[in-house]
């Protein structure tokens, strides 16, 4: 019955959120149908080993497919300045984290994944995978896209004075848009998760079930090779389970912890979002496009609220779609590395 009433709540909360227009609405669905079991249960149960697989598999693949060529041509022959400030802006997050887990009990590796910037629920699939704390990552990193969803009509408004036209609306069009329909782009999208999580798990690659699809996924839709495309019904069902896996791991303690935690947390996401502004100022000379479009691109928030934001508001597309992708892509391949190293560093 609680599991009844749990799944209730979460397709409830998802339409809601969804209408409503929050990021990831059905990884917030999840995660509150996760937690409502875990408080009418003194042992909640876990998911099923096949079903996390899944969800995994799926949410890399449907990130994956998000990368659009046209947005890593957007900068021409500006990526090495683009890769160094989208660089700058994870390392600035990492520092933030490492502050953090200093001035607090928090450790390092939850620090960092919960403090890292772009993919929010490849981020909490991946710290929960690699053995960081899953529930505070979800803290912090809802947390941080709320609060950067938050900013950016305000910011809009301040800075919209200075705001360019939109060099090339395709790009941004094509990132924002539909992907492509069909049986084949979906059975296509379903072998390159499977290929995916089966060569990460022979390269012994961390959080494999995820980043194998990922990356794979951000290879076809790159190169254009073939379609691929998973239905917003079988995404929904992926995000929702990821925050379920993570919602059952929450009890009476945890939240009081995570309670206790929360004016640090805070305070490192608000210290993120002002460095990757700070840091979004060097793209103004670089590649001579206003404050909001520079805001925008490097600014720690969801790709997806981000993408439309910066289609509302006049800024340039190209741009912001080119450092948004770039930097996912570039989280993509350090994340998993960088965790482990940690996680090493912090047995020894």
């Amino acid at each position: 019955m609680p599991s009844l009433a749990a799944a209730a709540v979460c397709g409830v909360v998802g339409v809601v959120a969804q209408v409503a227009g929050l990021p990831a609405p059905w990884l917030i669905a999840g995660l509150l149908g996760g937690l409502a079991v875990a408080a009418t249960r003194s042992a909640a149960p876990a998911l099923p080993r096949p079903l996390v697989v899944f969800s995994r598999a799926a949410v890399g693949v449907a990130i994956g497919a998000q990368v659009r060529p046209e947005a890593l041509i957007g900068v021409g022959g500006a990526w090495w300045p683009v890769l160094v400030v989208v660089a700058l802006t994870l390392a600035s997050s990492v520092v933030v984290a490492l502050v953090v887990a200093r001035l607090t009990d928090l450790d390092r590796l939850t620090a960092v994944i919960g403090m890292l910037p772009g993919a929010a629920p490849a981020l909490i699939a991946l710290g929960d995978e690699l053995g960081a704390d899953g529930r505070l990552v979800a803290t912090m990193q809802f947390g941080r896209v709320l609060l950067v969803v938050a900013s950016v009509p305000p910011l809009a408004l301040l800075l919209r004075s200075g705001a360019a036209p939109a060099v090339d609306g395709g790009a941004g069009a094509a990132a924002v848009g539909g992907s492509p329909s069909g049986l084949e782009p979906f059975l296509t999208a379903v072998g390159i998760a499977v290929a995916g999580a089966l060569l990460a798990k022979v390269a012994r690659a961390p959080a494999g079930t995820l980043v194998g699809p990922l990356l794979l996924g951000a290879a076809a839709s790159v190169t254009g090779v073939v379609s691929i495309a998973v239905p917003p019904p079988v995404a929904d069902v992926a995000f929702a389970l990821v925050g379920a896996t993570v919602g059952l791991r929450f009890d009476r303690e945890s939240l009081h912890h995570a309670g206790r935690l929360a004016p640090a947390m805070a305070g490192g996401v608000i210290g993120v979002i002002a460095a990757s502004a700070a840091i979004g100022a060097l793209l103004l000379g670089v590649l001579a496009t206003d404050p909001l479009s520079a805001y925008l691109a490097t600014t720690p928030g969801g790709i997806s609220g981000v993408l439309a934001a910066a289609f509302d508001s006049d800024a340039d597309l190209t741009i912001v779609v080119a450092v948004q992708t770039l930097r996912l892509v570039l989280l993509a391949l350090v994340a998993p590395f960088a965790a482990r190293f940690l996680r090493v560093g912090a047995a020894i």
